[in-house]
């Protein structure tokens, strides 16, 4: 029974590695908007998993590690989005990347009292295979948010270029 179940699992995992692909990246370029009132944000990362189901369609998730709102008192913001990935060969080495889904908002901020929830997310980008496994991505991503502070809701959007390496199993 046990060799079952480990056999089983072993497939499961196999399996879903087949069409996996890791991406880590930088995100330069970001601008935090509040209300229409647009600030700088610093360089951050975003670690993110895709899983295609074929060649094209899949669905995955990222997770930004919380960056620095420039003109704030130390106020950072993320995102952690769950989406539907689109993905769209050219040749065999260059292909273009479409994602929509839902962002999380999470706010760390010196100030209590703010009370994040997410919203839309969505991105393009283009990516060049280097060889089977490794490809470089650049891309432009949206996340949509709100903040609840002081009882009052503030529409959040933060835009981002991003630049990175994704493996693909």
């Amino acid at each position: 029974m046990l060799v079952k179940k480990l056999f089983y699992t072993f497939l499961i995992i196999s399996f879903s590695l087949v069409s996996a692909q890791l991406r880590v990246g930088a995100d330069a370029g970001a601008k935090y908007k509040v209300e229409g009132i647009s600030s700088d944000m610093e360089m951050g990362f975003t670690l993110g998993y895709d899983y295609l189901f074929n060649d094209n369609f899949g669905v995955g998730f990222e997770y930004q590690l919380n960056r620095e709102v420039k003109e704030t008192d130390g106020g950072k913001l993320g995102f952690t989005s769950v989406y539907g990935v689109a993905k769209f060969p050219f040749n065999p080495q260059v292909y273009g990347v479409a994602r929509v889904g839902y962002a999380v908002s999470m706010v760390l901020d010196p100030d209590e009292g703010i009370d994040p929830s997410g919203g839309l997310m969505f991105g393009v980008s283009g990516g060049y295979n280097v060889n089977e496994n490794i490809a470089i991505e650049a891309g432009y991503f949206l996340n949509n948010g709100t903040l609840t502070f002081l009882g009052q809701d503030f529409d959040v959007e933060v835009n981002r270029f991003h630049l990175g390496l994704a493996y693909s199993f």
